[in-house]
């Protein structure tokens, strides 16, 4: 003997419609672009110089990253001691990079909105696949004008 959701195909198709419906929004990216070019979401992964507590003057970005997110600072992903790779940090729109970690400390925090960290996937996405560390995206108040 069946079920009568068993006999009624509506009924199955409809449920397996909910469950897709579900399945699709739960796999939906939760970040946006934002009005200032910067990913929109989880807050841990930005410094914005305008939020911060302290003022940064006189400060360069090396600085401000080494205290508000120091972990941004070490390298991720697959690396080794033999051949490592260092976190890469993109200026405004650019899509070479313009240097890496320590490369922050040429740059005055009292010239930058925004530091964003890539992941890795995020980073790999963006600029290619040689960012297993993830990468650092600087968005100066000028925006590169």
């Amino acid at each position: 003997m069946s079920s009568p959701i068993a006999r009624s195909p509506n009924i199955r198709w409809g449920a397996a419609l909910i469950i897709l419906s579900f399945l699709l929004a739960a796999c939906g990216s939760s970040r946006e672009s934002g009005t200032d070019g910067s990913r929109s979401g989880d807050s841990a992964q930005k410094i914005v110089f305008s939020e911060l507590e302290s003022p940064v003057g006189g400060m360069t970005a090396y600085q401000v990253v080494n205290k508000y997110k120091p972990h941004w600072l070490r390298k991720r992903g697959r690396s080794s001691l033999e051949n490592p790779v260092p976190i890469k940090v993109y200026l405004n729109d650019s899509e070479s990079p313009f240097g890496t970690v320590s490369d922050l400390r040429q740059l005055e925090a009292a010239n930058i909105s925004i530091i964003e960290r890539l992941t890795s996937r995020e980073a790999q996405f963006e600029y290619g696949i040689e960012h297993f560390s993830g990468a650092l995206v600087v968005r100066t108040k000028s925006g590169g004008k």
